[in-house]
């Protein structure tokens, strides 16, 4: 084997540890947890919101919006002006919201964006509970 031959198989071993090192980088990444996944094949899926003590006033607020910290940031600047109310609906019974499936935002492939669910308390506002959704 020559010397210029011995030294392509070393750039080729460095290439290959190279692209090892780069998969294992991907796959420490966390991936965004989810309590809803719309891909998994459901249509609607029922949440309630449980206000303690029960002697409190039993009313929350329910709220929808994108959630930006989960999403991708090129997802998020497609769909960040668009209302969440045209993918996932809303039907809202006092402590009960049940949330259905529309639609996936789609740009020639279905991309994959995060919601929030948020329930806040009519009694106090600060106090509040998320359910995060997965559209895609």
């Amino acid at each position: 084997m020559t010397i210029h031959e011995k030294l392509m198989v070393k750039i080729g071993i460095i290439f290959m540890l190279f692209l090892v090192l780069i998969s294992m980088l991907f796959y420490a990444i966390p991936t965004p947890s989810y309590d809803i996944a719309f891909a998994d094949g459901e249509t609607s899926y029922l949440i309630t919101a449980t206000v303690e003590p029960l002697n409190s006033l039993q009313e929350v607020e329910w709220t929808l919006v994108w959630d930006e910290d989960k999403t991708g940031s090129v997802a998020y600047w497609a769909v960040k002006d668009k209302d969440p109310q045209e993918f996932v609906g809303l039907e809202i019974d006092g402590l009960n919201c049940t949330v259905n499936f529309i639609k996936y935002y789609k740009v020639l492939f279905t991309i994959t964006v995060y919601l929030k669910l948020i329930a806040t308390s009519t009694d106090n506002p600060e106090i509040t509970a998320e359910c995060s959704i997965k559209l895609g």
